[in-house]
């Protein structure tokens, strides 16, 4: 067995319930935290990933670390709401490289409510033990969202993703450097047109793409955990000034950094 998959690390950061009304409602919010979202009564709405998700009793919705969505309850909704991140090893995002469903209906819909239930009474308890329950708990949850008819997708992007392990911490080990295609595939041993094209193939993107994706993932965090300037995080991920940095955020995310970083000052949804 390898120990990539089985090396993914998760935490859960809160769990709680709340009882929302109107005022639950924004624009193009996003963090750093992935969000799962159990409704037990009410309606409301999220959007992201260009569809709309009508949240309703008995549903259980996946929204990942990074991604720009907006919401909105029109009266009232009954949310227990879960912020956790999950990573595959190297720090990549796994939902990046996973391909999910983000709004599933459990058959058990009893057996949902006991584990968030479970996860807000553990919500505020330390040590060992209650770490390894929430993250239990957790991995549970998120199964859900890898559905059986999704296993034939899953085993090509689980196979991609062993192919191109190297590649890929290679990546997030050197974004603060000039990094080229050249160098994903030299450390992979595989001639450049050879590797672009097959990575594209197996992974859906380009590996330039992905280089100018994972950069930006990384300058999120800057812009969320830091005051540096703007041309300061350019420097720091390669970028050739703050104009090509700003550009290039505003062509992936579709907003400013400045406006991005505006966001994070918000109080946590």
């Amino acid at each position: 067995m390898d120990t990539f998959f089985s090396s993914i690390s998760a935490r859960v950061v809160v769990a709680q319930f709340a009882c929302l009304g109107s005022n639950w409602h924004d624009t193009d919010y996003s963090d750093d935290v992935s969000r799962l979202y159990w409704i037990t009564a009410g309606r409301g709405i999220v959007r992201h990933h260009g569809r709309d998700f009508d949240l309703r009793p008995g549903g259980l919705y996946l929204i990942p670390a990074g991604t720009l969505f907006s919401y909105a309850c029109t009266r009232r909704l009954h949310q227990h709401w879960v912020h956790f991140t999950a990573m595959l090893p190297g720090g990549l995002p796994l939902f990046e490289h996973l391909p999910i469903e983000y709004e599933v209906r459990p058959d058990d819909a009893p057996s949902v409510g006991r584990m968030v239930g479970r996860l807000e009474a553990l919500a505020e308890q330390d040590g060992l033990a209650a770490d390894f329950e929430k993250t239990g708990i957790l991995f549970q949850m998120l199964a859900a969202f890898l559905a059986p008819a999704q296993a034939e997708m899953m085993s090509r992007r689980r196979n991609a993703l062993l192919r191109f392990r190297t590649a890929l911490q290679h990546v997030e080990d050197h974004l603060a450097e000039p990094l080229q295609v050249g160098d994903m595939a030299r450390v992979s041993h595989l001639e450049r047109t050879y590797f672009s094209r097959t990575f594209h193939h197996h992974m859906g993107i380009g590996p330039a793409d992905y280089i100018a994706r994972r950069r930006i993932e990384r300058a999120k965090q800057q812009l969320w955990t830091t005051e540096a300037p703007l041309r300061a995080i350019a420097e720091s991920l390669g970028f050739a000034d703050a104009f090509h940095f700003s550009k290039s955020f505003k062509r992936i995310t579709g907003m400013s950094p400045r406006d991005f970083r505006a966001m994070h000052a918000k109080l946590p949804r």
